[in-house]
């Protein structure tokens, strides 16, 4: 079991770290001015000279295609006013990880640079003491924890309402109810729960960098709406632009160089949605039910009786016309939404495991801004600890480097980054123009 050290949380009014460089993990599907007004306080809160981001390439953490491709993502987070200096990919079999395998993968990575003083991230709940609190109890495990969560799985709970009732327990029992409502608050908010395991794979790592919880303003995480003029969720950005919307229907909640960058992608290959997974997975499942594929890679990765479950439930869902219908259609009461579709795509990509049992073992890097990062980049050279790949023909070689015993799963996660990436450009009708060996690294 792993023992938390204390973590210390930078705070408002904190001195400035001279040429400091803080890390941002994110998905910015799409960049918008929500991401922009948390590069801005990043910068405010710790002081620091450098952004660093790691982001989910064209994939997001629960399967879908993100809605632009990782490399117009790229390009909008590094123009601007409030921009980041240098943009990393999180390999794709943690980018749709679960919530802990995301989170554990991403830290790596800042933590690989070698450089990164502090981790930020957004959440709904800045209330550091709790969170650490809560930190500990997540790694520690008390055996109360441990017994309630196996208690309300068993009585038909999904993983996360599981899990919430067995810290509220603990809690309630420990501090009171008021203190419990106070944590059961913090993890009903989806960002300040990655943020809890941001602070989680922290400890785990015995990382020097700081942990920085930066308050959210504007539309929640899922909201379907606009929250003003200024900032909106990006599910919300989303459906405006699977629906037809472009610039027009946009101003305001990106910047404009931002908003061309989007408008320019959108207007030559359009968005990528996910509603164009869905005759593929109908396909797999069909197969799965009719040609016995159960025991066999990669549908032996999850349980039995959960493929079982999402084939029957298939036959039932095979008229839903769209991914939303369908995956409710396959929900039940201790399967999540966001749990089935994540399984349905690693199963479908062949990616199998919910976390995969090895490391990163690489820093792929698609793009910084070449003036502003002149001092920062001789510095991650030196004090990097896993190899940076700018150039993806040399992805053989620099697996050399390796011992033989992770070599080959070395090769088989680029591979699969590869694989998957190549599938997002079908989708998006770019795969005669955009492709993993002749797109570089964007220089901004």
């Amino acid at each position: 079991m792993i023992k938390i050290r204390e973590i210390p949380y930078a705070k408002d009014g904190q001195a400035p770290a001279q040429g400091g460089v803080a890390g941002i993990v994110a998905e910015f599907n799409p960049y918008h001015t929500g991401h922009e007004y948390l590069i801005r306080k990043v910068r405010e809160t710790t002081g620091c000279r450098y952004v660093i981001i790691v982001m989910s390439g064209n994939f997001t953490q629960y399967g879908a295609p993100a809605i632009v491709d990782k490399y117009t993502r790229t390009r909008m987070c590094l123009s601007g006013d409030s921009h980041a200096d240098m943009v990393f990919e999180i390999p794709a079999i943690y980018a749709t990880s679960s919530a802990e395998g995301f989170a554990h993968a991403a830290v790596s990575l800042l933590d690989s640079l070698g450089v990164v003083d502090y981790l930020c991230f957004g959440s709904e709940v800045i209330d550091t003491d709790a969170m650490q609190e809560v930190t500990k109890m997540m790694v520690d495990e008390p055996v109360e924890v441990r017994e309630k969560l196996r208690s309300y799985l068993e009585s038909g709970k999904s993983f996360p309402a599981a899990y919430d009732c067995a810290v509220y327990d603990y809690f309630d029992a420990r501090d009171g109810s008021e203190k419990a409502d106070s944590i059961r608050s913090m993890l009903r908010n989806p960002n300040a729960t990655l943020g809890l395991q941001y602070c989680k794979a922290l400890a785990a790592l015995k990382s020097k960098m700081k942990p920085v919880a930066i308050k959210r303003v504007g539309a929640g995480h899922n909201q379907a709406s606009a929250f003003d003029e200024t900032y909106a969720s990006g599910s919300y950005l989303r459906e405006l632009i699977a629906n037809g919307g472009m610039a027009e229907d946009l101003e305001g909640f990106f910047s404009k160089p931002a908003g061309e960058v989007l408008t320019k992608t959108l207007e030559q290959y359009g968005p990528v949605c996910e509603d164009e997974l869905l005759p593929y997975y109908k396909k797999m499942l069909l197969d799965v039910r009719y040609r016995n594929l159960i025991y066999e890679a990669p549908y032996n990765s999850i349980e039995p009786t959960l493929l079982r479950h999402l084939v029957n439930r298939s036959a039932e869902a095979s008229a839903c016309r769209t991914f939303d219908d369908y995956i409710v259609s396959l929900k039940s009461k201790n399967l999540t939404y966001t749990r089935i579709s994540r399984i349905l795509f690693r199963l479908l990509t062949g990616i199998g495991a919910e976390r995969p049992p090895y490391p990163v073992f690489y820093l792929r890097l698609l793009g910084f801004r070449d003036e502003d990062t002149k001092l920062l980049r001789p510095r991650i050279k030196e004090c990097a600890t896993l190899p940076i790949i700018t150039k993806v023909a040399d992805y053989e070689r620099f697996a050399e480097d390796f011992q033989p015993s992770d070599r080959g799963a070395c090769l088989a996660m680029f591979k699969t980054d590869l694989y998957i990436s190549e599938f997002y450009y079908q989708l998006q009708n770019s795969s005669d123009e955009i492709g993993e060996f002749t797109y570089g690294v964007i220089r901004v």
